[in-house]
C-alpha cells in the first residue's frame, strides 16, 4: 500500500519521470514533501497572524548538503572524495531496438544512452558528468541504427573502490542496470592514454544471410576478395561531408558458413546459414552494407569479378552505380583488435560470468521458442494455401 502512495506522489510530485525507490526515488519524495509542508507551515501562519516569514533562505539541510555534493544522487557516494580508475569495457548488444549505438540528444533510444543511464544508477560516474570531458570517454565503433555487436570496446573513467577494500565488480554491477539486449561482458584497467577509437587496430564485421540454393557462393566469394587491399570506396559508402579521403584498406574478405567452415564451393544447403566477413582498419558510413549488397547482386548472377573492381575505380565509375543497400538487422560489429598492451584480455569475475551464461542462455531459449512458433505458422499457412512447404528464403532484395 505505502509503495502504490509513494508511486501516485511521486507521478504528482515528478510528472513525466519514473519513480525509482534504488536509483533515489524515494529520497527524492521524501525532500518534495519536506518542501511542501514547510511550504503549508508558513502559509498557515500568514493566515492566522502569526509572524512573517524570515526572508533569509534556510540553511541546507545535512542531507541537501550531501545530495548536493553526490551530484543530485541522495545516499550515493561523495564522488568528489572517490579514487577513479581508467577502464576499458567489452559491450555486446542486439541493436534491433535501437536507434544505433552512439548516443544522441534528441533520440533516448541509444545503446550508449542505456549505458550512461546503467552507470549512473549503479554511482559509477557522477550524474550529469560530461563524457569527454570529466569521463575521457572513447568508443571503438558507432553502429548505425538496427546493427549488433558482440565486440564493442568503449573505454572512460569509472569509481574505484577504496584503498583496502576488494576491487569493484563492474561487469556484475553494471549488468543490474541495464536493459536485456545490452551487456558488458568483460572490463579491464587500462593507462588513460588508451583510445578505443585511435587505438583500434583492426575491425571485423560479419553480415548474416540465409542460403536458399539460388546463390552462386562461389561466385559471391570471387566478388569479395576483389575487395582485399587498399582502394577508393566512395561507390560503397553514403558520403559524408566530414569525410577527407574515401580510402580504406580491406585486409579480408570472405563467405563462411555461420558455423565457421570455410565455404568455397559454388552451392550450399539449402536454408544454411552463412556470414560475408569483412576486417580492415576503419570503415565509412554503411561501407559494409553496401558492400554486402554488390555481393549478393553477384551471387545472383547479376554481377560478376569485372564489375567490383569497375566500381573501386573512380575513373571508370565516378558515380554510384545503381544499387540499393543491404538491410542493417544481420549486420554484426564482432570483434575490435587492439594490439600490444591495449590487446591484453578482457576479464569478468566468475559469478558474473556465471549470470552471463544463465541470461544469454534464456535469451537463446527464448528466440528459439519463438523461431518455433514462426515455423508453425509458415507451416499452418502453406496447409491453409495448398502451397506445400514455403521456402526457407535466402536474403530478400536490399532494402526489403
Amino acid at each position: 500500500m505505502a509503495g502504490e502512495l509513494d508511486q501516485s506522489l511521486f507521478a504528482v510530485l515528478f510528472p513525466g519521470e519514473e519513480y525509482d525507490p534504488a536509483g533515489g526515488g524515494s529520497d527524492r519524495l521524501a525532500d518534495r514533501l519536506s518542501e511542501v509542508a514547510d511550504s503549508l507551515r508558513a502559509r498557515r501562519g500568514r493566515c492566522i497572524g502569526g509572524p512573517p516569514p524570515d526572508p533569509s533562505p534556510p540553511a541546507p539541510s545535512s542531507r541537501k548538503k550531501k545530495k548536493a555534493r553526490n551530484g543530485g544522487v541522495l545516499g550515493g557516494p561523495d564522488f568528489a572524495a572517490c579514487p577513479t580508475v581508467y577502464v576499458a569495457l567489452k559491450i555486446a548488444y542486439l541493436g534491433w531496438a535501437y536507434h544505433g549505438f552512439a548516443r544522441l540528444k534528441h533520440l533516448e533510444a541509444t545503446v550508449e544512452g542505456k549505458l550512461f543511464e546503467a552507470l549512473t544508477r549503479a554511482r559509477l560516474i557522477p550524474p550529469g558528468a560530461d563524457p569527454v570531458a570529466d569521463l575521457r570517454y572513447s568508443r571503438c565503433g558507432r553502429t548505425d541504427k538496427g546493427v549488433s555487436a558482440s565486440g564493442q570496446v568503449v573505454a572512460l573513467r569509472l569509481r574505484a573502490a577504496h584503498p583496502g577494500q576488494p576491487p569493484l565488480d563492474y561487469v556484475n554491477t553494471i549488468n543490474r542496470h541495464l536493459p536485456d539486449d545490452v551487456r558488458v561482458l568483460g572490463s579491464r584497467e587500462c593507462g588513460e592514454a588508451f583510445d578505443a577509437r585511435f587505438g583500434a587496430k583492426g575491425r571485423h564485421y560479419k553480415y548474416f544471410f540465409v542460403q536458399d540454393g539460388t546463390l552462386d557462393l562461389g561466385r559471391m566469394a570471387e566478388c569479395a576478395r576483389c575487395f582485399v587491399g587498399e582502394h577508393n570506396f566512395r561507390n560503397f559508402c553514403k558520403t559524408d561531408e566530414s569525410v577527407r579521403t574515401y580510402d580504406r584498406r580491406v585486409t579480408a574478405c570472405y563467405i563462411e558458413a555461420a558455423g565457421g567452415e570455410a565455404c568455397a564451393s559454388a552451392g550450399g544447403p539449402d536454408g544454411g546459414l552463412y556470414a560475408i566477413n569483412v576486417l580492415g582498419s576503419a570503415f565509412l558510413w554503411h561501407q559494409v552494407r553496401c558492400m554486402a549488397s554488390v555481393l549478393f547482386s553477384a551471387a545472383r548472377g547479376d554481377l560478376g569479378p569485372p564489375d567490383v573492381r569497375r566500381f573501386l575505380d573512380l575513373e571508370a565509375q565516378p558515380s554510384r552505380p545503381s544499387y540499393t543497400m543491404a538491410r542493417e538487422e544481420p549486420l554484426l560489429l564482432f570483434r575490435c583488435a587492439f594490439g600490444g598492451e591495449d590487446g591484453e584480455a578482457f576479464s569478468a569475475s566468475e559469478n558474473a560470468k556465471a549470470k552471463l551464461r544463465e541470461h544469454l542462455t534464456a535469451m537463446l531459449r527464448g528466440l528459439r521458442i519463438r523461431e518455433r512458433l514462426v515455423r508453425e505458422l509458415v507451416a499452418e499457412a502453406a496447409a491453409v494455401t495448398g502451397t506445400g512447404a514455403f521456402e526457407s528464403g535466402g536474403p530478400p532484395p536490399p532494402g526489403r
